[in-house]
């Protein structure tokens, strides 16, 4: 099995009606016709391209086709680089995050997290050291996700955590 070919520029989209989109023929059409290498991962699809102009034609389509069928989808376009915060941003990787929680009573779990494709690094250890994610509500519920025998907290910072890692894959 090949590599899938990933251009610096990336459109990812995600939403109500994304199957709708994706299974549509116009859409597979332009994927064709502009040599696009999409794929769909963890409920988000993903296009990539070496141009910024498909990648603008391709977004243009997307919205003109949700105008005309009443669908609901979000969209969001990153290419390699620096972005408008200073961070680099590699778009043909995904990022994934790897730490160990500590519970209440001691019991440690590893935990992994795919933010999936383009996401910065340094927003992934923001989400999980001060967001939405360092927070014992979440955290609980992401660890009775994989099977730990844990009840659903309130909001908190009961469940510590340790060798936080970020990667590309």
């Amino acid at each position: 099995m090949s590599e899938l070919k990933k251009g610096p520029y990336l459109l990812k989209f995600w939403g109500k009606d994304q199957e709708e989109i994706y299974s549509c023929s116009f859409f597979s059409h332009i994927l064709k016709e502009l040599s696009l290498t999409s794929l769909k991962h963890d409920g988000c699809y993903y296009i990539w391209s070496d141009s910024e102009f498909d990648m603008n034609v391709i977004e243009h389509n997307l919205k003109q086709l949700c105008r005309d069928n009443n669908w609901k989808i979000v969209t969001d376009k990153c290419m390699q680089g620096i972005n408008e915060y200073g961070v680099m941003v590699y778009p043909q990787y995904r990022t994934v995050a790897t730490m160990v929680f500590v519970l209440p009573d001691g019991k440690r779990q590893d935990y992994v997290y795919d933010f999936g494709y383009g996401y910065p690094k340094d927003s992934a250890m923001y989400m999980f050291e001060d967001g939405n994610y360092s927070c014992d509500c979440n955290r609980s519920l992401f660890l009775s996700r994989i099977g730990v025998d844990i009840e659903e907290l309130n909001c908190g910072d009961t469940i510590q955590m340790e060798n936080l890692q970020i990667n590309y894959l």
